[in-house]
C-alpha cells in the first residue's frame, strides 16, 4: 500500500479527533506515512493535544531515536526562525508536581511555567507544586509557539534547580473532560453515519491494526 500523505492524515485527524483522541490518532498513522511527513503531522497537531502525558514514554523513545531533521520537521518556518536564534544550550522551565516532573513539555518562560500548577485541570490537591529549571541542547529540542506558551518539547532535560511553589487554592466539583469529549465525538460520528452516509464514506478511514508494531 502506498504511503499516506500528510494532507490526508491531517484532514482525517482534524475532522475526527478531539483534543484527547488527537494524539492517539497521530500515533497510529505513523507506520503508514513517510518519516518526515509523520513528524510534520506530529508538530502540526501537538498544540491541540491534551493528553500528552499518557503517551510520553512512547513519544520520548521516538524523539530519542529521531534525527535532528525529524525534530525540525515538527516546527513551522516561524518556529524554526525563532529556534535558530536560541543559544546552543537553552534554559527551560517546567511547572509541575513530583508525579509528572518527567514530562516532555517545558517553556522558555519562567512566569508561564509558574502558572501551570495553578490551572484546575493540572492541580493536584494535597501536593506541593514545583518549578523546575533545566538545560537542553537546542539541536535536540522542538520549539512550539502556537499557544503563546513558548513551549519547548524535549525528550531529555538536565534539571539544574527546583523550588516549591505556593499550593493552589482548592476548588470544588469534578469534571471528566476526556470522558465528556469522547461521548460527544461518538454521538457526532453516529449521527453523521446515520444521516449522511455518503459524506461519511468519503472520509479517509484510519489504518487497520495501527498498534501492531
Amino acid at each position: 500500500m502506498a504511503a499516506r500523505t500528510y494532507e490526508e492524515a491531517d484532514a482525517y485527524v482534524h475532522r475526527w479527533a478531539d483534543s484527547y483522541s488527537r494524539l492517539p490518532e497521530v500515533l497510529r498513522w505513523r507506520r503508514h506515512m513517510r518519516v518526515l511527513d509523520w513528524w510534520r503531522l506530529l508538530g502540526a497537531q501537538w498544540p491541540s493535544c491534551d493528553n500528552i502525558g499518557k503517551h510520553k514514554d512512547r513519544l520520548r523513545r521516538y524523539m530519542l531515536e529521531a534525527k535532528d531533521s525529524h525534530l525540525r520537521a515538527m516546527m513551522t518556518p516561524a518556529e524554526l526562525d525563532a529556534w535558530a536564534k536560541l543559544p546552543d544550550l537553552v534554559t527551560v522551565y517546567r511547572g509541575c508536581y513530583e508525579i509528572n516532573r518527567d514530562g516532555l513539555s517545558w517553556t522558555l518562560s519562567r512566569a508561564m511555567a509558574r502558572k501551570f500548577p495553578t490551572y484546575n485541570r493540572y492541580t493536584r490537591h494535597g501536593e506541593t507544586p514545583l518549578l523546575l529549571t533545566g538545560k537542553v541542547e537546542r539541536s535536540r529540542m522542538v520549539l512550539k509557539l502556537d499557544r503563546e506558551e513558548d513551549e519547548v518539547v524535549a525528550p531529555t532535560v538536565q534539571v539544574v534547580a527546583e523550588k516549591h511553589l505556593p499550593v493552589p487554592a482548592k476548588t470544588t466539583g469534578s469534571y471528566d473532560m476526556e470522558d465528556e469529549m469522547a461521548k460527544a465525538k461518538a454521538k457526532t460520528v453516529a449521527w453523521l453515519k446515520a444521516n449522511h452516509p455518503e459524506e461519511y464514506a468519503q472520509i479517509p478511514q484510519p489504518p487497520k491494526h495501527p498498534w501492531r508494531r
